[in-house]
């Protein structure tokens, strides 16, 4: 699938030519990491580990501020690209929990989910999260397709972690 994106000129590069050419290898950004096809089996972690109490203690944390000015733009460029570029920073900072929760990810079983309230709205807000941030990356991936076209930025933008964080489900890593 790579080599078709290397024939492409900038012209024809699109979100769904990049999304179907381009798929998320979390072993490029995570080398230490096994990618995971199947839910772990409830021998392969701590079970017990996962309470509301560790949940919520966890959240309190707010462990996602690692990522906090990570941005590696400078924001004083007027124009249209200054404008992307503060877009770009301000969605990055909104969707931190989203990134953060996409490569940190732990399972919560269906019996958990319906015997606590707290933990079921921890799923369900999660997705959501994964989601919209999703939706939002994939707006600013095409206003960055412009700008690339009007020879304001490179292709290796492609390589910043914030199109590659968001793996599918299916590309879950542990």
């Amino acid at each position: 699938m790579i080599q078709r994106t290397n024939n492409l000129t900038i012209l024809t590069m699109t979100l769904d030519v990049l999304s179907r050419s381009v798929p998320f290898h979390a072993e490029w950004t995570f080398p230490d990491r096994v990618l995971r096809t199947t839910a772990p089996r409830r021998d392969q972690y701590c079970s017990d580990l996962i309470t509301t109490q560790n949940v919520r203690d966890l959240i309190l944390a707010l462990p996602w501020n690692v990522l906090a000015g990570l941005i590696s733009f400078e924001v004083t460029v007027d124009d249209r690209l200054g404008f992307l570029i503060q877009l770009y920073s301000a969605v990055a900072i909104q969707d931190l929990i989203a990134h953060w929760e996409s490569t940190h990810r732990f399972p919560v079983t269906p019996a958990e989910i319906s015997d606590d309230p707290y933990q079921a709205q921890f799923v369900v807000e999660g997705k959501n999260r994964r989601s919209h941030a999703g939706a939002r990356g994939k707006k600013i991936l095409e206003l960055f397709l412009f700008a690339m076209r009007e020879g304001k930025c490179d292709l290796d933008l492609l390589l910043d972690p914030f199109f590659l964080h968001f793996p599918k489900l299916t590309d879950e890593v542990t």
